[in-house]
């Protein structure tokens, strides 16, 4: 009885809402402080989340939760955290997003029955605090157990006034009003209007905003989840359980009508991103160079031939229909 209710509370709690030498040259950490400089850390999830199939993902997800309870500042589903070097600003600038509650998820997962709609639910956030982010990153620094890496982008002052005016206007210190940041959830996109994030979408955002292209699929999970396994306010408040997640073989095939045969979801895997430099790392590609800070290896970029579209909105209206967003819209 206690084994079953901790997959359940486990599963709502995770789904939430994270070398050697090869014929190159490994770039050390420089002083940075007259350049623009943009990192973004990835912590992979504590044990790898399997994404072939629902069950698989679930079954995951709890594994990773439950070991890693015994482990200091660890995120069973990895996270991203950015880091903003520039003489824009009067000093580097920590962002990060995450969501605030356990109980509310708590509530979505199994009083309202949302099922893998958890993946894409809104619930309340926020931004973690620049003392937060430093001593975070400090002591990933100093434990050579932990797993994180970083990709390091160079920017023009074009590009980096559009990431600062991107950070001011989510914070809610470009208007007291409008602060999206107060929410968090898998299918929101920053750069939307009304839209808060989940936390790799919150770093995406920021290279978006920058110019940087971002579709890489080697960075993100795209996924079509199964009616019968969405419930709540997303699905004509159909009441979803644990067991039909673990009967979940698959996932959709695509074939049918969207948002009612399936829901598509696609998020940014810190995970997937950790491992994508970890092998870019080993074999440099497409102006990626190896670059380390202290013990932590990532790679760097020079961007600073990339010039944003400064005609474009900082934040844009959605053109793309999502029923996790609407249904948060139309309630909020």
């Amino acid at each position: 009885m206690k084994r079953g209710f901790l997959k359940i509370v486990s599963l709502v709690l995770l789904l939430t809402g994270t070398l050697h030498a090869k014929g190159y040259e490994v770039i050390s950490f420089q002083d940075s402080s007259r350049v623009n400089e943009l990192l973004l850390y990835s912590v992979p999830s504590y044990i790898p989340l399997n994404w072939s199939s629902p069950s698989t993902l679930m079954e995951t997800s709890i594994d990773s939760f439950i070991l890693s309870r015994f482990a200091k500042n660890t995120y069973s589903i990895g996270h991203m955290l950015i880091v903003l070097n520039t003489p824009l600003a009067d000093s580097t600038v920590r962002m990060a997003m995450r969501s605030t509650s356990n109980s509310e998820k708590i509530r979505l997962f199994i009083k309202d029955g949302v099922g893998l709609g958890i993946l894409g639910a809104p619930m309340k956030g926020r931004l973690e605090s620049n003392s937060e982010i430093e001593e975070f990153i400090d002591y990933y620094q100093s434990n050579k157990r932990k797993k994180i890496s970083f990709l390091r982008y160079l920017l023009n002052d074009k590009a980096a006034e559009r990431v600062l005016k991107f950070f001011s206007i989510f914070s809610g210190d470009d208007d007291p009003d409008y602060r999206p940041y107060q929410y968090y959830g898998g299918d929101f996109w920053p750069r939307f209007e009304n839209e808060g994030a989940g936390c790799s979408a919150f770093a995406i955002a920021a290279l978006d905003a920058a110019g940087i292209p971002i579709d890489n699929p080697d960075w993100f999970v795209s996924v079509n989840i199964p009616e019968n396994i969405v419930g709540g306010p997303y699905n004509n408040g159909k009441k979803v359980k644990g067991v039909d997640i673990e009967y979940a073989r698959r996932w959709h095939s695509g074939e049918g009508t969207v948002n009612v045969d399936f829901f598509p979801y696609t998020v940014y895997d810190p995970s997937k991103l950790y491992n994508w430099i970890q092998k870019i790392y080993e074999e440099p590609e497409d102006g990626y160079k190896p670059w380390n800070i202290g013990r932590i290896r990532g790679l760097s970029y020079d961007a600073r031939h990339i010039v944003p579209d400064l005609n474009e909105p900082i934040i844009k209206t959605r053109k793309k229909h999502s029923v996790f967003v609407s249904v948060f819209l139309e309630n909020r």
